[in-house]
């Protein structure tokens, strides 16, 4: 039997000679042995070493091929999740669309650029990578896992402007900068009137993931006075008063304070009072009831709805279901 060094020599050899499926499949060998010996260690550094190797030479699915292989080993052996196994899940997702220009032209034959169609195909093993990353990272502290993880996976579908799914990650990046910073570039290239929709749907899934710290701190960002009675529509008691603030903040304002308070009160007349702004999408009732059983302990579908989360999750976070 080889040594791992008589191994190691040899995949270096076969990558001069640009042998690369051939060390690929040697570098799988290794790490299958190793893997069995229980040097699990070794082997994310010897994945993570090639994979680097392999953005080098422009192997780019070969690279991705090798982090996949990584991220199994991590969840398949239990391996803790560390500060140096987070920067290498990163570090290898971050270079095909961050070193790689965009090519915005029509022009196949610039050189130095790659289309937005190609950039995506190279990203699909990455994106399936990274997805099961997410999954491997949940954790007690983390149920939804790694906000790191989800911000660069959400980065990415930004680069490649598919908001719908940077929004679904950067809602668990706790970055609420860079998810407005998305809303606000979707909003502008949206044929739909009212742009503010947009942001009561980022409040709602916030508040749906059970971040209402993150949910206010998105609508402190808009620039509104949220502070004030003749603003906000809420005085402290009740029926609401009359309000400045465009109908779905006035709304994702009052849901967000009616969570932190825990004022079920406040969140019934909310609802109330803006149904027919809930009426506009099935997804606003479902999200509602999650956020209603969530922060209010209440399962009851006061909307009448086909009150199935998983389902409105899995649609609005396809990115990582």
């Amino acid at each position: 039997m080889l040594s791992n060094e008589t191994f190691l020599a040899r995949i270096d050899s076969e990558i001069k000679e640009k042998k690369f499926y051939e060390s690929m499949q040697h570098i799988l060998t290794l790490i299958k042995r190793l893997a069995m010996r229980k040097k699990y260690e070794e082997s994310l550094e010897i994945l993570y070493k090639y994979s680097l190797t392999y953005l080098d030479e422009k192997e780019y699915i070969l690279a991705g091929e090798l982090m996949d292989e990584y991220t199994k080993i991590c969840e398949s052996y239990n391996i803790p999740l560390n500060s140096n196994i987070l920067n290498q899940l990163i570090t290898v997702f971050q270079f095909p669309y961050s070193h790689i220009p965009l090519n915005t032209t029509n022009n196949t034959n610039t050189a130095n650029t790659i289309d937005k169609s190609k950039l995506e195909e190279i990203m699909v093993l990455y994106v399936k990578y990274m997805n099961r990353a997410i999954l491997y990272s949940k954790s007690e502290g983390e149920p939804n896992g790694s906000p790191a993880l989800h911000r660069v996976l959400g980065e990415y579908y930004f680069h490649v402007k598919q908001y719908n799914k940077a929004q679904s990650n950067l809602i668990y990046s706790q970055d609420v900068e860079l998810l407005l910073k998305v809303i606000n570039e979707w909003k502008a290239e949206s044929d739909e009137d009212d742009g503010d929709f947009f942001y009561l749907r980022a409040v709602l899934m916030l508040l749906a993931a059970g971040d209402v710290c993150n949910a206010k701190c998105f609508l402190y960002l808009l620039d509104y006075d949220l502070e004030d009675a003749e603003v906000t529509g809420y005085s402290g008691g009740f029926p609401l008063l009359p309000s400045l603030l465009p109908l779905p903040i006035q709304f994702g304002n009052l849901l967000s304070e009616s969570c932190e308070n825990g004022n079920f009160e406040l969140f019934k007349d909310a609802c109330e009072t803006y149904k027919d702004l809930i009426e506009l999408d099935k997804e606003y009732t479902q999200l509602l009831n999650r956020i209603k059983s969530n922060y209010f302990k209440d399962d009851q579908d006061m909307f009448n709805s086909d009150n199935n989360f998983e389902n409105t999750i899995s649609n609005l976070l396809k990115s990582f279901i």
